[in-house]
């Protein structure tokens, strides 16, 4: 088997399936009631005496990897947003920690990560990301970073469209096979953006050769490119890894393009 066909057989066994999909949304929407309850303890916290809503929490849905059309099997498999109120009176970090607390008094095993939760809900890795929409018209939320102890604006609609149309879906997914297989630590929306900026004006005609160039992009030029949240030029998508943690992506790239190619992808 060629390359090209090899690669394409190799996405083929890591694709999410329509059935996968329907069990993966169908568990997710067990969710939902539990997290609208939380939200009603949000609201139910003000004592200032004004006439409160019933709940914080606009809308609960699927974004991430999923939304994107980008999400292999054996990642996390399902990432939630949830859209709080902007008059929500809580600041940020309180609305993360106060999630993560809830959770935890359900008895899910939860894990802080930089701006979501994670937990495992029927043998599914559900990573939860709570935003405080911004007034107006607008998709724009923030949410809170917990490495940094800091917020920044976000807008998932922005960045499903984005990716969604960037024609280079394919190659996120060998990159993403690539990235599990051998355990390194990349945050999704960055390493979706980086092989985009990889593949910058490349052709989209072979799938071998532009995850050739991806692997031999991490391995020059990664370390140096700042990559920036199309949502909000402000929020540098590269801070999210440290620079011995995209030393180590580096260094596997390197080592990948000297490698035959059923040891680097399978």
């Amino acid at each position: 088997m060629n390359s090209e066909l090899y690669i394409w057989s190799v996405i083929k066994k890591h694709t999410v399936n329509n059935l996968i999909t329907h069990r993966v949304l169908s568990t997710a929407s067990e969710l939902y009631p539990l997290i609208r309850i939380w939200g009603q303890i949000l609201a139910s916290k003000d004592r200032s005496g004004i006439l409160l809503p019933p709940n914080y929490i606009l809308k609960i849905l699927p974004t991430g990897s999923f939304a994107k059309g980008t999400s292999i099997v054996g990642e996390t498999d399902l990432d939630i947003f949830i859209s709080l109120s902007h008059k929500t009176p809580d600041n940020l970090a309180t609305i993360y920690h106060s999630l993560a607390g809830y959770l935890k008094l359900l008895n899910f095993t939860i894990r802080q990560q930089n701006v979501s939760i994670g937990i495992s809900y029927k043998d599914l890795a559900i990573d939860l990301v709570p935003g405080k929409k911004q007034p107006g018209v607008t998709y724009d939320h923030s949410i809170y970073k917990r490495k940094a102890g800091t917020w920044t604006k976000t807008n998932i609609y922005k960045h499903i469209s984005h990716i969604k149309g960037c024609g280079r879906r394919n190659e996120i997914r060998a990159v993403k096979i690539w990235r599990k297989l051998h355990k390194l630590e990349f945050p999704s929306f960055y390493l979706e953006l980086s092989v985009i900026e990889a593949l910058k004006r490349r052709s989209l005609a072979k799938l071998f050769v532009n995850f050739a160039r991806v692997l031999e992009y991490f391995s020059c030029k990664f370390e140096n490119v700042s990559i920036v949240d199309p949502a909000n030029s402000n929020n540098i998508i590269s801070e999210d890894l440290s620079v011995a943690e995209k030393k180590h992506i580096a260094e596997t790239a390197y080592a990948s393009l000297n490698q035959s190619l059923d040891s680097v992808i399978w």
